[in-house]
């Protein structure tokens, strides 16, 4: 498992699973506190490949977005 919640890093909140801000990543305030900000062409966040990550078959990902036009 693995949280990253976006409190002013790319930190792992649930397993240690810290990712890295590439390219300008910045935080902006949100419904629940801080999100990242992305330039929309190429910042990013780059988590490592981890064991921990692959333990299981099943995945879900869940994101908030607010695509600013």
């Amino acid at each position: 498992m693995a949280w990253w919640r976006a409190k002013g890093s790319a930190n792992d909140s649930a397993g240690g699973n810290d990712g890295t801000l590439s390219n300008g990543v910045g935080f902006v305030s949100d419904m629940v506190g801080q999100a990242f900000l992305f330039n929309g062409t190429s910042s990013y966040v780059n988590v490592p490949d981890s064991p921990s990550l692959r333990l299981t078959n099943d995945l879900t990902i869940e994101f908030w977005v607010n695509a600013s036009v």
